[in-house]
């Protein structure tokens, strides 16, 4: 896992290949980075088998590693049909179905996939007489 374009090139010389992308990241590169909800990623280096692995333990003492990010769980923790790093996107509530209180959930609003009905974070219907 990278989080930007130059750290996917330098990775590309040393030999590696990007094997794809999932979820939501944060570029972050310490301990006081602002994760709201999210979990860092750490990149560590296992000297005994000369590899490299990404988890979100904090690495024992003694091993090498960096945080390369934050990430969000693949959770949605409201209900409301989207995940919590979409929330995040979006600027809605991860711990609020209907974060503008218009009576809409998030959700059926702003869909993962699809036309917004409306936007989550004003209280409006976009399209509230279909696409005329």
């Amino acid at each position: 896992m990278v989080t930007d374009e130059v750290e996917l090139e330098t990775l590309h010389l040393q030999g590696y290949d990007l094997q794809g992308i999932e979820g939501y990241m944060i570029p972050c590169a310490d301990l006081q980075c602002d994760t709201g909800s999210a979990v860092r990623i750490y990149r560590v280096y296992d000297d005994v088998t000369d590899n490299y692995y990404l988890t979100q333990i904090v690495p024992t003492p003694g091993l090498s590693y960096q945080i390369i990010g934050a990430a969000f769980m693949n959770f949605d923790n409201d209900g409301d049909g989207l995940t919590i790093g979409m929330e995040f996107l979006l600027g809605t509530a991860d711990n609020n179905p209907d974060s503008d209180g218009d009576g809409i959930a998030d959700g059926i609003e702003y869909p993962a996939a699809g036309v917004p009905f409306s936007d989550p974070m004003v209280s409006d219907i976009i399209f509230e007489d279909g696409f005329e």
